[in-house]
């Protein structure tokens, strides 16, 4: 493991001889492809940093490294390193040893919302209950109809009525018993027109779609820093 070179640790004065021991022991401690995280931005000696970076010839270069490296991370004789910038450490499991996944944002989907309803209501435009009615025709008093000057039909068993008017200047009314014919008669009304009580009408639809399916940054709170692995 790489050292901070302090001439103070733990209250006490080191030599850097001292440090140097103690580092090189460390680092002898720690086997080939061990990975820390580490606040430098470049990597100490007898390591490399997780950047993505292409190892040319670390089958010769770094012989112990190449014998624990995934076979993905191999290409011919060379080692392209995994890129750890914005990622996390994993324990593998049902993924393979050495591989990378994951996002740092998620797009949802409807299929991942949990089962719910949209509801909303509404009525149409409705009149209240009401009807229209009024008198037909012309407005007639109750009234009979009957016989005027003997120009109507009369029963009657005797003589009928005489008219005198034609060319003169009155009328001689004979008559015997008998009786007149009348017309009925209907009493004044209306008619009316009905209509359904007041009402409404139901109706079913959709509502209209919104939102944009902008991803959701899912990064948890960190900090960040570089990666190192052990090569030799």
């Amino acid at each position: 493991m790489p050292l901070l070179e302090l001439g103070l640790i733990d209250g006490d004065y080191w030599s850097e001889d001292s440090i140097n021991t103690m580092e090189a022991a460390v680092n002898a401690s720690a086997p080939a492809g061990v990975i820390y995280p580490y606040v430098g931005s470049s990597a100490p000696t007898g390591w490399l940093l997780l950047n993505g970076a292409t190892v040319s010839g670390a089958q010769t270069l770094y012989p112990d490294l190449w014998a624990v490296a995934p076979a993905s991370w191999k290409s011919g004789s060379s080692l392209v390193l995994p890129n750890m910038a914005n990622r996390f450490p994993i324990g593998a499991g049902t993924t393979s040893l050495g591989s990378t996944g994951g996002a740092n944002t998620k797009t949802i989907a409807e299929a991942n919302l949990p089962a719910h309803s949209h509801t909303y209501s509404g009525t149409t435009s409705t009149n209240g209950s009401h009807a229209h009615g009024g008198v037909t025709g012309d407005d007639s008093p109750d009234h009979t109809h009957h016989s005027v000057n003997g120009q109507a039909f009369v029963t009657a068993s005797g003589p009928i009525l005489l008219d005198a008017h034609d060319g003169g200047t009155s009328a001689i009314y004979a008559e015997t018993s008998g009786s007149y014919a009348t017309t009925g008669a209907t009493a004044r009304h209306a008619h009316g027109i009905g209509a359904d009580g007041s009402h409404s009408h139901t109706f079913s639809g959709t509502t209209s779609s919104v939102g944009s399916g902008t991803a959701l940054d899912i990064t948890p709170a960190h900090l960040a820093l570089s990666f190192i692995i052990k090569a030799h």
